[in-house]
C-alpha cells in the first residue's frame, strides 16, 4: 500500500474515534505535513488537545484506532513528556512502512 494512503487510512481512524469524545477539543497532524516537507519517511505527529488528567482514557481511544489499521509492535511512553502540561506515546505498527511512527 502507498505510504500516503496508509498515513490517510490512520489519520481517519484516529479522528473518527476521537470525534466521539467530549473531553477532545480538538485534533490536528504537526511535523513535516503540517510544514511542507512530507515524504516517504516521514511519520505522523498528532496532536490531541484535551485535559491532561483525560489522557489515560485519550491514549486507549488511539489505540483501538490504530488496531484497526494493523497490529501495534511496539509503544513507548514518554515517562517526561518534553513540553510541561502534556502526555506523549510512540506508536510502531506491524507491517508498517520503514521508519514509519505515529506521535501522539
Amino acid at each position: 500500500m502507498p505510504t500516503h494512503t496508509y498515513r490517510q487510512r490512520i489519520r481517519d481512524a484516529i479522528v473518527s474515534a476521537l470525534q466521539l469524545r467530549h473531553d477532545v477539543a480538538g485534533c490536528w497532524e504537526g511535523g513535516s505535513a503540517a510544514t511542507g516537507r512530507l515524504d516517504e519517511f516521514s511519520d505522523i505527529d498528532l496532536v490531541v488537545v484535551a485535559p491532561l488528567d483525560a489522557a489515560a482514557a485519550v491514549f486507549p481511544v488511539i489505540e483501538t484506532a490504530l488496531t484497526d489499521v494493523g497490529e501495534i509492535s511496539h509503544r513507548w511512553h514518554v515517562d517526561s513528556p518534553p513540553f510541561r502540561d502534556t502526555a506523549q506515546r510512540f506508536y510502531f505498527l506491524a507491517g508498517a512502512p520503514r521508519f514509519f511512527a505515529v506521535d501522539a
